[in-house]
């Protein structure tokens, strides 16, 4: 791990504040009853459920308010995806490990996601189609550990559509742009109206369009993007199980400590630190 000074990376707001239930379709009758469930995105960025700290933060690490998350668990474990949420930090960690081994920052971009998180939740027009293309590859990222992610339904939220990366296609171009959004140090590098399809998008002019080959290693190639298997462990700072991970809060179920220690050991997940 490079020993320069760390970048500051955006606070990622995986807002799973609620999951409903949806009716079975008919022609599923005959499966298991358990309907669909959408995560839903809450109404402001700022009141984060999970959210990553970056390298050389004095709380470095991923976090999690467990009091705000814990019915949304109990539900996701029924479904065996309950880690969705941790592998979506998770990813932001990957990405940081990578951004801090090539002296990259994004200062100016965190102070852009609010805005950017806001507008596109409110569906303002040349902010539907998802931008923040950081926040699309934790989703796919994270659904591809998940047993059970075809029962978890798209979020109305753009830049968390799995539809941004449904392909191969899809996730090397939102990796490559999203490249060329930190090096252009601006999420707003489409011009607009923006294709809803990934691959209708055009690229402003005068934008820096560095190929990205002197940033190449194990975490990130030009020809395959970030790389999105488990090698990825072996070259971030930290593997899923030695990363700091605060839980934060407190449950409801007077056990909710012991729930959160299986949580981990049972997906061999780091030791929870818990913060009062």
């Amino acid at each position: 791990m490079s020993s320069q000074n760390p970048t500051s990376t955006i606070n990622s707001v995986t807002l799973l504040t609620s999951l409903k239930e949806l009716p079975i379709h008919p022609e599923d009758e005959g499966e298991e009853q358990i309907g669909l469930i959408i995560p839903k995105t809450c109404c402001n960025p700022l009141q984060i459920i999970w959210w990553y700290e970056p390298i050389g933060s004095k709380d470095y690490g991923i976090h999690v308010d467990w009091g705000k998350w814990e019915n949304s668990y109990y539900m996701m474990k029924l479904r065996s995806n309950e880690t969705f949420n941790y592998y979506h930090e998770y990813f932001h960690h990957v990405c940081d490990s990578w951004k801090v081994k090539h002296g990259l920052r994004d200062e100016v971009l965190s102070k852009q996601y609010e805005s950017i998180w806001i507008k596109e939740d409110q569906k303002e027009k040349g902010y539907t189609a998802g931008i923040l293309l950081g926040e699309a590859l934790a989703e796919r990222f994270a659904a591809r550990r998940q047993k059970s992610i075809y029962l978890l339904a798209d979020k109305e939220h753009p830049s968390y559509s799995l539809a941004l990366t449904a392909d191969t296609f899809g996730w090397e171009y939102c990796s490559r742009r999203h490249l060329y959004q930190i090096l252009n140090k601006n999420y707003e590098i489409f011009e607009k109206p923006i294709g809803p399809i990934v691959a209708d998008r055009k690229l402003i002019a005068g934008l820096n369009e560095d190929e990205g080959f002197e940033f190449e290693d194990e975490l990130y190639t030009v020809a395959n993007g970030f790389s999105i298997d488990d090698s990825v462990y072996e070259h971030a700072k930290d593997s899923p199980d030695t990363i700091p991970f605060y839980v934060h809060g407190q449950g409801k179920n007077e056990r909710w400590e012991t729930i959160v220690q299986e949580f981990c050991t049972q997906n061999d997940l780091s030791k929870p630190k818990f913060v009062q």
